[in-house]
């Protein structure tokens, strides 16, 4: 995971247990998606 420091520093932190691992999955899978589409739409335009 990844810990926020402040101040635009981050930390990263070990995934201890499934429950966290498959939010962190989750939010990656998200943010790839996301772009995906928007270089789609970008590609479109």
């Amino acid at each position: 995971m990844i810990k926020d420091l402040g101040n635009d520093d981050f930390e990263m932190e070990d995934i201890t247990d499934e429950d966290e691992y498959d939010a962190a999955a989750d939010a990656c899978e998200e943010k790839l998606d996301a772009r995906m589409w928007n270089r789609i739409i970008e590609s479109e335009e």
